[in-house]
């Protein structure tokens, strides 16, 4: 789910994303309120009902549907659907390679890490420069699942702690976590999603 085309392009333009908020509240709750209900095909707006290729298309509810449903973006719940088993990634293009989840600290990491042979990372970063918000938690194990660190580090985030100046304005304009939230991951419109630690459990998460 996104904001409409001229609100969004008004935002960005003024660079002023209170803009984005005041619209989210608005119409977030319309989205909470149509989980798993996709529009078809021919009537979306995007595809030329009048092209005949057109008929020949899936529609998002028959590959869809039987999925988790979330209330945002394309409406299914990635992370669970990989969870639940419900989806297989390849690990490499050519296929045969082992799932392993490792933690940075454990000793074998660094000699996974050269040889490329593990998938995923499972640590999380509490981010708590979140103004008067709960603070965010950063899952690696979800993202991992699905990328590699080279996906995201050095080129949208270093990979040190406090280099990164994340901001709200910032996402929103597509930089930072608005690399892929938004276009390929669920939009930042769902806030708790991601400020999920109350400010008072902080000292007791370090």
């Amino acid at each position: 789910m996104s904001l409409p085309k001229g609100l969004e392009t008004l935002a960005r333009r003024l660079n002023r994303p209170v803009i984005f908020w005041m619209a989210a509240l608005i119409i977030m709750p319309l989205g909470l309120a149509g989980a798993g209900d996709w529009t078809n095909i021919l009537e979306d707006g995007i595809h030329d009902p009048a092209n005949e290729a057109s008929a020949f298309l899936q529609n998002p509810h028959d590959s869809l549907s039987k999925f988790p449903s979330a209330s945002l973006g394309n409406k299914v719940d990635w992370v669970k659907a990989l969870d639940d088993g419900l989806l297989d990634p390849r690990f490499y293009q050519e296929g045969g390679a082992n799932f392993e989840i490792i933690n940075p600290n454990d000793e074998r990491a660094s000699a996974a890490i050269k040889k490329r042979t593990f998938r995923a990372v499972d640590f999380d970063i509490i981010m708590e420069n979140t103004g008067t918000m709960p603070f965010v938690r950063f899952p690696h194990l979800a993202h991992t699942k699905w990328l590699t660190c080279v996906n995201c580090h050095p080129r949208i985030f270093l990979p040190q702690k406090n280099s990164n100046p994340i901001t709200m304005s910032g996402i929103t304009q597509g930089k930072f976590c608005g690399v892929c939230h938004g276009k390929v991951a669920f939009p930042p419109l769902d806030c708790m999603r991601c400020h999920s630690v109350p400010r008072k459990a902080s000292s007791k998460l370090r």
